[in-house]
């Protein structure tokens, strides 16, 4: 995991208020059924990344670790917001 600083992107147009955590590598297929229970990809092998993945199951994925980290979770409202401005 790497972690991004909060700041405010040079054109202005995007503000990360905290501090957040991702992963400097794709989601492999084995550590993704590992925390949700079921691979959605179609080219199988556990060292492949996972693909077909749903939005919903990405937000419930990042969910997932970061309760086991201890962390907050993605809200209602940042999910709704993410899923309405995708079209």
């Amino acid at each position: 995991m790497v972690t991004v600083s909060a700041r405010i992107a040079a054109d202005g147009s995007t503000e990360i208020t905290n501090d957040i955590k991702m992963s400097k590598y794709e989601v492999k297929q084995e550590e993704f059924e590992s925390v949700m229970g079921f691979n959605p990809s179609y080219f199988n092998g556990n060292n492949l990344p996972v693909e077909r993945v749903t939005w919903y199951d990405a937000v419930m994925y990042c969910n997932k670790l970061s309760e086991a980290d201890g962390a907050s979770n993605i809200t209602d409202a940042t999910m709704t917001e993410n899923s309405n401005a995708s079209g």
